[in-house]
């Protein structure tokens, strides 16, 4: 939202990309106002959470799904809630050769 972002109008979010609806590829916004991409997230989070519980090898895909567009980027960055959640797990275990 600190980017201008409205998350009520996010078509596809980071929880298509780890739930493997859409590629990082597909969903990353380009903010070329502020020179950078972003790939949004918003409520339907606690949906990931929920799925990456069950799924195989939930506490890297992450990692996995953003691999595919590591190349692109100098530097990812990835903002997560104040928990230790699957989410924050993710984050904290995803590594990049950026």
């Amino acid at each position: 939202m600190g980017l201008g972002v409205d998350k009520t109008t996010v078509r596809r979010s980071l929880r298509d990309v780890l739930l493997e609806v859409a590629t990082a590829a597909e969903t990353i916004q380009v903010l070329s106002t502020v020179g950078l991409s972003l790939l949004p997230a918003n409520s339907d989070m606690t949906e990931a959470e929920i799925k990456l519980r069950d799924l195989p090898a939930g506490d890297i895909r992450a990692e996995d799904r953003t691999a595919t567009v590591a190349d692109d980027y100098d530097y990812m960055l990835l903002d997560c809630p104040p928990a230790l959640s699957k989410l924050t797990v993710n984050a904290l275990v995803a590594r990049t050769a950026c």
